[in-house]
């Protein structure tokens, strides 16, 4: 199976109305020049703050799946006949949220959503202070491109996120992320994301924000750890053809994707 995703490597703000509209341009934009078949955007895209942005602040545009924003996304899709996948702030309670990926079909209709697990307690900061963990990984969804498996930024460190996503039956690992910035930052994204995709035999399509905190530079690998795609660090669309048949052909080679039981 083949089908062609454009990651749309953006700058966000905390105003989720405004996100709305920049995803209807980039998804106009998208279709116009690639005809995709599935549209990816980083993760918490609905509402990205800086890091230094207090809890409260970012608790206060968090949103029910059945709110405004992917009510608004919803639409987006089934206007323009693509798959969606992006992050958002999903109301969890008073004073918490889970960082949540949702993924929306060409009909409009939300196929899956997943609440990230493994929260990014790391370099000084602490996620977990105001987001809510998730409770398991992401169910891998069959569609017309290959079968998709998501994970969320700072899980690309675990190996055995992928794999699991992997022994589920994903081909495809699509990571919506907002990598923040720092010394070997970028060399370490960029050999994740490569080693991920050797150690599956899957392809990873990395979608990044940009901008004041987050790195940038989304890159797109195939089965091989060959890299089909790479962004820089400002506002970018990367488009890729995924072919399954590649998938299967490397695992056939190389069958250490099956891990040791």
């Amino acid at each position: 199976m083949k089908g062609t995703f454009v990651l749309c490597q953006t700058q966000q703000e905390g105003n989720p109305e405004r996100n709305l509209r920049t995803a209807e341009q980039w998804v106009e934009k998208a279709v116009s020049a690639y005809h995709p078949d599935v549209v990816v955007f980083p993760e918490v895209f609905q509402s990205h703050y800086p890091l230094s942005t207090d809890a409260a602040t970012v608790q206060s545009v968090a949103e029910p799946l059945d709110g405004p924003f992917v009510t608004g996304m919803k639409a987006l899709a089934a206007k323009a006949g693509v798959w969606l996948i992006f992050g958002m702030r999903e109301l969890a309670e008073a004073n918490r949220h889970y960082n949540t990926t949702v993924l929306v079909n060409a009909e409009g209709q939300v196929v899956s959503t997943y609440r990230k697990v493994h929260l990014y307690d790391a370099f000084s900061f602490r996620e977990s202070d105001f987001v809510q963990a998730g409770e398991q990984y992401f169910q891998p969804v069959q569609t017309p491109f290959g079968t998709v498996g998501v994970f969320v930024c700072y899980e690309l460190r675990f190996p055995e996120v992928a794999r699991a996503l992997t022994k589920a039956g994903a081909e495809l690992l699509v990571l919506p992320t907002a990598w923040v910035k720092g010394p070997g930052k970028s060399e370490q994204f960029y050999v994740l994301n490569r080693a991920r995709a050797i150690e599956n035999a899957a392809y990873v399509l990395a979608c990044d924000q940009c901008g004041q905190d987050t790195l940038g530079e989304s890159l797109v690998v195939d089965p091989t750890g060959t890299v089909l795609a790479r962004a820089g660090a400002d506002e970018q669309m990367l488009a890729v053809t995924v072919d399954t048949d590649l998938v299967w052909s490397t695992r056939d080679r190389c069958p250490s994707y099956k891990g040791v039981n």
